[in-house]
């Protein structure tokens, strides 16, 4: 863990180094970008399941009941109270872990998911906005580290119809990524939108934190199927 904000000479090293091991990755064997993309996934998920709406859905289905039930006390509105002045820190552990996953999906079949620097790339650049782009055509470019930018593509382009026909999500969560991304579109747990769509809310979150935690439970089955595979004799 950093314990000391780096000084400008050193957030430029550690860019550069960022991106060269990026390059690399991008350059070497397929297993090896498996496995970066089977991490961004775990760790997407991961912080997901960490989100205070996450981890108490139960209750806040609870509470809608009572507002339906016209049987809510003051203490299930503080509860309530507490779910919305969390809901912009669950917001960006709920759109971080869609972006970690598309982005991962991508990676893992083979495409570029970086921006670039430099005016050389500006036809690439362009492009990748509109659709996804093979990393062996990018590569094809001679690409150095340094015109690969240390910022990734974003959820807007990663919700474009070409780039969707590529991930494949499963519609209903490609729906609720387009209602999370939507500024206007976060969580929403105010009185009003509860009392409409309250149950709406929470089943489609609870759907979300069912894929997260398929998606988690699969990596830790195959890493306990290869750690079973007898070590082959040299």
């Amino acid at each position: 863990m950093r314990t000391r904000r780096l000084s400008p000479e050193e957030a430029a090293e550690e860019s550069a180094r960022e991106r060269a091991g990026w390059l690399a990755l991008y350059q070497g064997p397929d297993p090896d970008r498996a496995k970066r993309a089977a991490d961004l996934t775990y760790n997407g998920a991961r912080g997901l399941l960490t989100a205070h709406v996450m981890q108490n859905l139960k209750r806040l289905d609870e509470l809608i009941d009572h507002m339906h039930a016209r049987t809510q006390t003051k203490e299930h509105a503080i509860e309530l109270l507490e779910f919305a002045a969390q809901e912009v820190y669950d917001q960006v552990k709920i759109i971080s872990f869609f972006e970690s996953w598309m982005k991962a999906i991508l990676l893992a079949r083979g495409y570029w998911i970086h921006g670039f620097e430099g005016k050389r790339l500006n036809p690439l650049r362009n492009a990748i906005k509109k659709r996804p782009q093979k990393i062996a055509d990018v590569l094809s470019q001679g690409i150095t580290a340094e015109e690969v930018s240390e910022y990734t593509i974003g959820m807007s382009t990663l919700l474009d119809p070409a780039y969707l026909e590529v991930i494949g999500l499963p519609i209903e969560l490609t729906n609720m990524a387009f209602i999370i991304n939507d500024d206007r579109g976060k969580i929403h747990l105010k009185h009003d939108l509860i009392m409409l769509q309250g149950k709406d809310i929470v089943n489609d979150l609870r759907k979300l934190k069912n894929y997260a935690t398929s998606l988690i439970n699969k990596m830790h089955e195959a890493q306990q199927a290869a750690k079973a595979q007898p070590t082959a004799r040299l």
